[in-house]
């Protein structure tokens, strides 16, 4: 008698202890979605782990950490860089200054024009044109009584109105004059020239001409 109760005594502590360990162990007919959970569920730490990743998939994957580029990818990059900068070095077209210069000379021309088609025309020994010296160009009176400041150009230091081209580009000497209609004219008769003028800027000679008659100023050494 004494065994048998001593066995159930045993029983009951281990009942015990196990409804500790198991807190839904209380229902005496879980469901079967509890008796999997229960199946899962155990006191030790270790055990209850594979719960949470059960229930949480997501959460035991761990995403990959951003990363840099590699010293492959950065070299790549820089000889992929210096064949493109040497391409555009042999492709970039050249005589670039040559060819503002003779912008710069056109609109100067074109501006001297203007002046003596603005200002009263008072005979041909004072008529307003455009002149070189020394690879620089002045905007003044046939008799050199008086000069006007090209606008926009800042390349004047000491106000001399001698203005040089684009990086010193070379132009060749010559002058042109006009009358009150825009004509070139012969400064002693004061009749209209019958030949074209033509400069030519930089090594390569380009032609900017002043059309007879007309006084249409334009790049080449043909009038239309």
């Amino acid at each position: 008698m004494y065994r048998k109760n001593k066995k159930i005594n045993n029983t009951n502590r281990d009942n015990t202890a196990s409804d500790r360990c198991h807190p839904l162990s209380a229902v005496r007919h879980p469901p079967s979605i509890f008796r999997s959970l229960l199946s899962v569920i155990r006191c030790p730490s270790s055990v209850v782990r594979p719960l949470s990743t059960v229930l949480c998939p997501l959460s035991s994957v761990r995403r990959p950490l951003s990363s840099g580029f590699t010293l492959i990818e950065l070299v790549m990059v820089i000889v992929i860089l210096g064949l493109l900068g040497v391409t555009v070095a042999i492709k970039w077209p050249q005589g670039m200054e040559q060819e503002a210069a003779v912008l710069e000379f056109t609109r100067a021309v074109r501006f001297a024009q203007h002046v003596a088609m603005t200002r009263s025309f008072e005979s041909s020994t004072r008529a307003w044109g455009i002149s070189i010296q020394g690879n620089k160009y002045t905007i003044e009176r046939a008799d050199s009584s008086e000069t006007v400041a090209v606008p926009g150009i800042i390349d004047d230091p000491v106000g001399s109105r001698t203005y040089p081209l684009l990086k010193n580009v070379s132009i060749t000497a010559a002058s042109v004059y006009f009358n009150g209609y825009g004509e070139p004219i012969d400064t002693t008769t004061g009749s209209p020239l019958t030949a074209t003028v033509t400069f030519r800027i930089g090594s390569d000679s380009i032609p900017v001409s002043v059309c007879r008659e007309t006084g249409y100023v334009l790049r080449g050494a043909a009038c239309p």
